[in-house]
């Protein structure tokens, strides 16, 4: 009875893993129709504009292809593949928005010479800071050592530092802290504090919080004692 049990087990886990297997083969048979479809109808659907090559059909054909047989092959990778893919595309987003405010700002939508001053400075600022913030992030050991990497704490991670940098450079800017000489309207300096500012953004919390705990009285010890 036992061993007619086991059998039946077998048989039901060797369905479920056949079943899982026409589900992934059928994601990728969607996956290159959907490209194949897709370049067609952009190559001779007359929805391009330009002369027809077969090269780029080819290439992306190819990609496709790569795709799928990797989702089939290795579901459970793709996701972390997916993440560390995205991962590099947004540091290489915000690191563009850092060049684009230092080479090309003049290309801002500003008439006015000083509002597109401004505005050159807090895209340098905010950039820069998350820029510093997703760095932060990646020098964690887990993550140097392929153990882990979580999309959530990426993005928090540069959040905080897009977060820390604006509020440090504004406070800067209204002279609150006056020990520092930083010219708030120099960009290579202030993106550079900035992209420090974000990498260093946990500290920098801790740092203002010790200030305002000095300054207004420890909040926590209050209530704890009421």
């Amino acid at each position: 009875m036992s061993e007619e049990k086991l059998r039946e087990e077998e048989k039901q886990v060797s369905f479920g893993k056949k079943k899982e297997f026409r589900k992934r083969i059928l994601l990728a048979v969607l996956l290159i129709t959907g490209f194949m479809v897709f370049y067609f109808l952009m190559l001779y659907g007359g929805f391009y504009i330009g002369p027809i090559d077969g090269y780029p059909f080819f290439m992306t054909m190819f990609a496709s292809v790569a795709m799928a047989s990797f989702i089939v092959i290795e579901p459970d990778k793709f996701s972390y593949f997916f993440v560390r893919v995205l991962a590099v595309s947004l540091f290489f987003i915000t690191f563009a928005g850092v060049c684009y405010s230092i080479l090309f700002y003049e290309s801002l939508p500003f008439q006015d010479e000083s509002k597109l001053r401004e505005a050159q400075v807090f895209l340098a600022v905010s950039s820069s800071g998350m820029m510093g913030g997703l760095m932060r992030y990646f020098s964690h050991d887990s993550v140097i050592r392929k153990e882990e990497m979580n999309l959530w704490h990426m993005v928090h991670s540069a959040i905080v530092g897009l977060f820390v940098s604006v509020v440090l450079f504004l406070i800067l800017r209204a002279g609150i802290i006056n020990q520092t000489q930083i010219d708030t309207f120099n960009v290579w300096g202030v993106t550079g504090v900035s992209a420090i500012t974000g990498f260093f953004a946990d500290r920098v919390i801790e740092r203002f919080s010790n200030l305002y705990n000095e300054v207004v009285g420890d909040t926590s010890k209050k209530s704890d004692g009421s």
